[in-house]
Parts: C-alpha cells; structure tokens; sequence
C-alpha cells in the first residue's frame, strides 16, 4: 500500500508542528520493495510500511518520517 503525495501533504498540515524530539537514535526496519515495483524500498514502523519510490521527494518524507515519530 503506497501513500499518495497528497494524502502525505495531508496528514503533515494536519500534524503538530511542535512535536517533541525523541529522546536517542529512532531506528527503521529498510527492506527492498518488491521486484516488480522498480526501484523503490519499504519502511516498516511497527504496523506502518511506507513504500518510497525512486525519485522521491526527500523533503516530504523526512516531514513523513518526523510525523511517524511524533505518532508512534
């Protein structure tokens, strides 16, 4: 299941924008994505998986990856 860019932009304005910085080191699971989806990986944050794609935009995902921890 992929994330809409839209749907990533979405959840990011609807997140607090004061989210309290974790404590140490955040880990996470990095496992290839399926062959047939080209070049892309899969992030696994407990029940969550994102699939990023090549070409992606580093900036929305890093305010992707900052919301996950502001939630998990």
């Amino acid at each position: 299941m992929g994330v809409a860019p839209s749907a990533a932009y979405v959840w990011l304005k609807r997140s607090p924008s004061a989210a309290p910085a974790p404590s140490g080191p955040v880990f996470a699971r990095v496992v290839p994505a399926q062959p047939s989806s080209g070049n892309g990986l899969v992030l696994e944050f407990g029940a969550i998986k994102l699939r990023v794609e090549a070409n992606f935009d580093a900036a929305v995902l890093r305010q992707v990856l900052e919301t996950l921890g502001a939630v998990t």
